[in-house]
C-alpha cells in the first residue's frame, strides 16, 4: 500500500465516546505542528471535518483484524519522530487500553469490533486512529473498514478530559 499524509493546520478527533460529550467547536491551531494523519492507498470514501482540531474519516477494505491497515499507518507516524506512541487516551491517562481489539452488540444486534492507537508529541498534541468494522451476523468475516483519524492539540485534550471528569461524577 501506498501512504500519503494529510498536514493542514487544522484535523482531530471523534469518536461514539466523544460525540457523548458534546461537542466542541474547532479551535484555531495556527503555529501547531502538522499531525500524522495518514490515507492508506485504497482507501475510499475520503473525508475531512473541523470536529474538535480537524478529522480525517475514510473506508478501507481489509478484513478483520485488519492487519495491513494498521501495520501501515503504524509506519507511516513512525516516519515522524516527534510523534510517539502514547498509552493514554484523549479522554483519560488512566485508559491504556490503546492497540487492541475489542467487541461489543450494538442495540441492532450488530456486532462492532474497534481498535484504538493513539500517539502524542512533547507539547502533549494527541493523534488518535478509531478503526472499526460492524457486521450484521456475528459469525461473519468483517471486511470494510471505518476508518477515524483524529488530532487534537493539548489544550483540546485538556478540556475534553475535564469534560468527560465531570460527566463521570455526575
Amino acid at each position: 500500500m501506498t501512504i500519503s499524509f494529510i498536514r493542514p493546520a487544522r484535523l482531530l478527533f471523534i469518536t461514539a465516546v466523544i460525540a457523548g460529550c458534546g461537542r466542541q467547536q474547532p479551535q484555531e491551531t495556527s503555529g501547531v505542528p502538522d499531525a500524522p494523519l495518514v490515507i492508506v492507498s485504497n482507501a475510499t470514501d475520503v473525508r475531512r471535518t473541523h470536529e474538535y482540531d480537524g478529522a480525517l474519516y475514510y473506508l478501507v477494505e481489509d478484513p478483520y483484524p485488519g492487519g495491513m491497515t494498521i501495520d501501515n499507518i503504524t509506519r507511516a507516524i513512525a516516519t515522524t519522530p516527534e510523534w510517539q506512541p502514547s498509552n493514554e487516551h484523549p479522554l483519560s491517562r488512566d485508559n491504556p487500553d490503546t492497540r487492541s481489539w475489542g467487541s461489543s452488540y450494538e442495540a441492532s444486534g450488530a456486532k462492532v469490533y474497534q481498535w484504538t492507537g493513539a500517539w502524542k508529541n512533547s507539547r502533549g498534541d494527541m493523534v488518535t486512529y478509531v478503526l472499526r468494522y460492524e457486521v450484521t451476523d456475528p459469525n461473519a468475516i468483517a471486511h470494510t473498514m471505518k476508518v477515524s483519524a483524529i488530532y487534537m492539540t493539548a489544550a483540546t485534550v485538556s478540556r475534553l478530559r475535564t469534560l468527560a471528569d465531570s460527566e463521570s461524577v455526575k
